[in-house]
């Protein structure tokens, strides 16, 4: 399962969000103006990586967050399948 960094930067975040999706273990990046999410399997450095790569770019982070894939997560990723409630 994906791990979800969020950041927030202080400007336009296109250049962050292209060069994230280039990077080794990142399954796939979304960018809404200044925030960007990266889903990543491996998620080691990443965080660093993504805030060195705005401040080369003139930016700096406002918010930054991580989301672990939560045991129903993984759960729902390995069987492909819905939990029933």
């Amino acid at each position: 399962a994906d791990t979800v960094l969020t950041l927030v930067f202080n400007g336009d975040a296109t250049v962050v969000a292209e060069r994230a999706e280039r990077l080794d273990g990142v399954e796939r990046v979304e960018r809404e103006g200044e925030k960007i999410r990266v889903f990543a399997r491996e998620s080691d450095g990443l965080l660093g990586t993504l805030i060195e790569t705005g401040s080369q770019s003139g930016l700096s982070v406002r918010d930054a967050s991580s989301l672990l894939p939560s045991l129903e997560t993984v759960f729902l990723e390995l069987t492909g399948g819905e939990t029933t409630q």
